[in-house]
């Protein structure tokens, strides 16, 4: 490595290429040398693998990404484009830094890597996207840059609309470069044309301490070597020092001999004095193991500002954040990568000035809305809903008070008491939905607490009239006598229903469970104000509801097609011969039948509409609650009130009924059954005990 006649090397100090580096990087990693390197910020040298003992006083490109999330963030932006040169770094760089915005929840319109030849189809595409932020990654020399603001300028990509970030740019004039590629024939644009359309886009570069002390930017320094400004008074007086070269380059190479002595000087108690006097290479990986921790722990401030490195042996420093302005290149920005502090030293209304003062928007900016329930809307019909319980609860209380009495004994009051439960689910229900639409996201259980309650309420509400009412049809059909066991047999039916239910809906619950989910609705826009405007409306979803749906629906469904054919003859029947609370029955599944016919479908198209929806609903499924509650409970209560056994709102109706209806219903004397007990007597004179039900 060295000539024979040069002592042996414990730490290598290094300036130089990209190529140069990673070459000499491999050749210290098998020896087991610590190498300083100055002059790369190549993205591979960040493997830590293959460079093990590679430390740089210059930042690697891997690290100085976090500035454009930080960037983007700090002025609102939510959408962006990407764009690359076309070579190694500069594509990594573009596919780091587009992992991280899209985990911070910003929109990638397009990520594009380019030839200098292919940058007029470049600019289309962007145009074409509405891209107005696009973050730039190309060689810090210029000419690149210089190449896209001139298509920029052809394809009117600059100006208020625009906002170009490029990183890693050392160059202050770009009037002056622009000016020379042009009359070498490299540029077909002039410079003045470059120059409006860089005018007041931002470029990043390396940072120093006068940078920071410009921008205001004093942080609580550590150990101070020397003060930078001395130090580069010192720099300016060697012959070696040219202003046209970026000063941070000189201050990078004096940090570098610091780090490597400050490194041996904190080593050197736990190396043998031996190795101290007379370093040999098998002495090498003794005084790499003890230089490590020391150079991993490194922190001072150097010429070109605070020293450390990142666990892959980066520099962590500053970077300066700089504007465009007449072609030059004028800071007004510190970025701390340690702290990811960003300090600006002017008003940030001041940075667009070509904007108009105002912070330019990537693009549109959305304004979202989320349809729910009106809360008016959702008050009154929860106040229906509470009266309706209440209603029912009256009913059961009436129910259970009275159980004894021949009037409630006529009623089936087990299967009443059936019905009452469902009501009050489905009432339930509509309370419940009526905050459906203002869901959190991640709430789930409601939305099958919903059709639990709806698909259960209305099997034991609407379930136990429909079975009430054939066990009425076969007792005038059939003559059989009635008592508690055939009530208990039709409540096994409704049992059975239940458990049909209760298997779907378990079955539902395991393979596909229903979720909140958002629904966007066709988006309006404003072009003036550049707002976009989305109207979310929140329900629950599964991949196969609609099968389901359709399987309740076709289920329910011949449910009614049944009740359809049983309630008239069945009604007209208990009408003739006053049969307990029958008729009432009868009316009330006819009300729930219509109620649903109507209801269901009109919900269905209104989906979208949330109050639409919710009013339709629950509008009609608090009508048949209500309905069918007090058309079994007000009879009982004016019988009650009046001491009758059996009285019947249709009674004034019965003439009528009879003549229109004489060959319907059996002539036969009907049965009188008593608890359970058949007595038979003649009713020809109409003052005879009827069948009770």
């Amino acid at each position: 490595m060295t000539p024979k006649t040069d002592p042996p090397v414990m730490l290598l100090l290094h300036h130089g290429s990209v190529t140069e580096t990673d070459v000499i990087g491999e050749i210290t990693g098998k020896l087991k040398m610590i190498q300083v390197a100055t002059g790369s910020s190549s993205f591979t040298l960040s493997q830590r693998l293959v460079f093990p003992y590679l430390y740089r006083t210059i930042g690697s490109l891997l690290d100085v990404i976090t500035i454009e999330v930080d960037f983007v963030k700090r002025f609102g932006w939510t959408r962006v484009a990407l764009l690359a040169e076309d070579k190694g770094s500069y594509k990594e760089m573009s596919k780091e830094v587009e992992t991280l915005l899209r985990q911070s929840g910003i929109e990638i319109i397009t990520s594009i890597f380019y030839r200098v030849e292919q940058l007029g189809q470049v600019m289309e595409k962007l145009k074409e996207l509405d891209a107005r932020v696009i973050l730039h990654h190309a060689s810090g020399q210029g000419s690149p840059l210089c190449h896209v603001f001139c298509q920029a300028y052809k394809y009117g990509l600059f100006g208020k609309k625009y906002v170009w970030l490029t990183l890693m740019q050392n160059v202050k004039d770009y009037r002056n470069l622009a000016s020379s590629m042009h009359q070498k024939g490299k540029l077909s644009c002039n410079a003045e044309q470059v120059v409006q359309a860089a005018e007041g886009q931002f470029i990043i570069f390396r940072a120093d301490a006068k940078h920071a002390s410009e921008v205001g930017y004093e942080p609580k320094r550590p150990f101070t070597v020397k003060d930078p400004a001395e130090i580069l008074r010192e720099m300016k007086e060697q012959a070696w020092y040219n202003d046209d070269t970026r000063r941070i380059l000189y201050q990078l190479n004096y940090d570098a001999i610091w780090a490597a002595a400050l490194a041996l000087n904190k080593s050197l108690p736990r190396l043998p004095p031996r190795i101290i006097t007379n370093f040999k290479y098998t002495d090498l990986g003794t005084v790499t193991d003890a230089l490590v921790p020391e150079m991993n722990r490194t922190n001072f401030f150097g010429a070109s500002g605070p020293v450390s490195f990142s666990p892959h042996g980066s520099r962590m420093s500053w970077l300066s954040m700089e504007q465009i302005r007449n072609g030059t290149a004028t800071l007004f920005g510190i970025y701390d990568q340690k702290s990811r502090n960003m300090t600006l030293s002017e008003k940030i209304s001041l940075l667009w000035y070509i904007h108009g003062g105002v912070i330019p928007q990537s693009g549109y900016r959305t304004v979202r809305t989320l349809l729910v329930v009106a809360d008016e809307l959702k008050i009154a019909f929860t106040v229906l809903a509470v009266i309706s319980i209440v209603i029912t609860v009256v009913f059961l209380l009436v129910t259970i008070v009275k159980w004894k009495t021949q009037l409630i004994q006529n009623s089936w009051p087990l299967m009443n008491s059936v019905i009452a439960l469902g009501c009050i689910f489905l009432a339930v229900n509509v309370i419940l939905q009526g905050s459906a639409t203002q869901l959190s996201s991640t709430s789930h259980i409601p939305c099958n607490a919903f059709v639990w309650l709806f698909v259960t309420g209305f099997t034991l509400s609407f379930g136990t009239m429909l079975l009430k009412m054939w066990g009425v049809y076969r007792l005038f059909r059939y003559q059989q006598d009635w008592g508690l066991q055939v009530e208990l047999r039709m409540l096994s039916g409704v049992a059975v229903l239940l458990v049909i239910d209760i298997l779907m809906l378990i079955i539902w619950q395991l393979t596909d469970p229903l979720v909140v989910k958002d629904r966007l609705l066709p988006e309006s826009r404003d072009g003036a104000k550049m707002v976009r405007y989305q109207t979310l409306y929140r329900q629950c979803h599964s991949g196969s509801a609609m099968g389901w749906a359709i399987a309740f629906i076709v289920y329910k469904g011949l449910l009614l097609l049944v009740s359809v054919c049983l309630v008239w003859p069945t009604w007209v029947m208990s009408m003739k011969r006053d049969a307990g609370d029958s008729s009432q029955v009868g009316l009330a599944m006819v009300i729930i039948a219509l109620a649903t016919v109507v209801g269901v479908p009109v919900g269905v198209l209104v989906q979208e509409e949330p109050n639409v929806n919710f009013g339709v609903i629950a509008g009609f499924t608090l009508f048949a609650i209500i309905a069918t509650v007090l058309l079994l409970l007000i009879p009982k209560l004016i019988a009650l009130k009046r001491g009758e056994m059996e009285p019947s709102l249709w009674s004034p109706l019965r003439p009528y009924i009879e003549e229109l209806f004489d060959d319907v219903g059996d002539k036969k004397p009907s049965r009188a059954i008593e608890n359970g007990d058949a007595n038979t007597s003649d009713n020809n004179q109409g003052d005879g005990s009827a069948a009770q039900i």
